[in-house]
């Protein structure tokens, strides 16, 4: 989400990969793995422009905690329906090309 907070599923990391997490992040959300897995919610896009302060996280629609947890920390949440995409096991992250 930004240097200092991050959004996991920790059944997805080892006891001591979840340690060095906790030691590079001071805030650690964690979102439920039937929400991960089911909904894609951490596959989400996150735009967090420091120069602008626009915040904004597009994400597949449904995950409710994650789509809660980005909202309580500004961000304007825009869900989108990748169902089709996730078939083939991505999301929005994996749909995103970067234009610089």
């Amino acid at each position: 989400m930004d240097e200092v907070t991050v959004l996991i599923c920790a059944e997805a990391f080892t006891t001591e990969g979840l340690k060095t997490i906790k030691k590079m992040f001071r805030e650690v959300i964690t979102i439920p793995v039937h929400e991960a897995a089911l909904n894609f919610s951490l596959n989400a896009h996150i735009i967090n422009d420091q120069i602008t302060g626009k915040k904004v996280a597009l994400m597949q629609k449904g995950g409710i905690i994650t789509f809660h947890h980005l909202v309580k920390k500004g961000f304007e949440v825009i869900e989108l329906d990748t169902s089709e995409f996730i078939k083939s096991g991505g999301s929005v992250f994996c749909m995103k090309m970067m234009v610089y």
